[in-house]
């Protein structure tokens, strides 16, 4: 896990066949002998030798608040080389998958977990909203301060009425 200078060794992490769970790479590839973009390639050139991957965010106790981020870690790898199938099922059924969890989650199908979100678009885009989210089968309430505070905010100076996220 982290394996963000994975791409370094992939033929061998293939060759013993381990999973890779990426983590966060923000900033560009700082090896002078290797291009900036090497490390937002990782994810295409594990998968390009048939490694399993699947992504995660900062290993760090502050990283738990970067989850938000974590579509975004695919998002990123969809930009250099992943298809965008591939970067959804990184985030979803290859991590289950890895995790050894795929009987209980990580796809919708009969007799798993019933965790689900419906967005108004793709998922892996940062300007797209979920709209609701189930866990376990059970509806999840959205409204936390952010978007009480965003509605109270949004249509300020338009004399508009705002109403909160139910």
């Amino acid at each position: 896990a982290g394996a963000n200078q994975a791409y370094f060794v992939a033929d061998e992490i293939a060759k013993r066949n381990i999973p890779v769970i990426i983590g966060t790479e923000l900033t560009p590839n700082d090896y002078r002998d290797d291009p900036v973009t090497a490390p937002w390639r990782n994810a295409s050139v594990l998968r390009d030798k048939g490694v399993k991957i699947a992504f995660t965010t900062s290993f760090s106790p502050e990283g738990v608040s970067e989850i938000r981020n974590l579509p975004y870690e695919a998002a990123r790898a969809v930009s250099y080389g992943l298809s965008e199938d591939e970067g959804m099922r990184a985030l979803t059924l290859s991590a289950a998958e890895i995790l050894g969890v795929a009987d209980k989650l990580g796809s919708l199908d009969a007799g798993k977990r019933a965790d689900l979100i419906i967005t108004d678009g793709n998922p892996m885009q940062i300007l797209t909203h979920v709209e609701r989210m189930w866990i376990g089968g059970e509806e999840m309430s959205l409204a936390s301060h952010h978007t009480q505070l965003y509605w109270q905010f949004k249509n300020r100076g338009r004399n508009a009425v705002t109403t909160p996220i139910q």
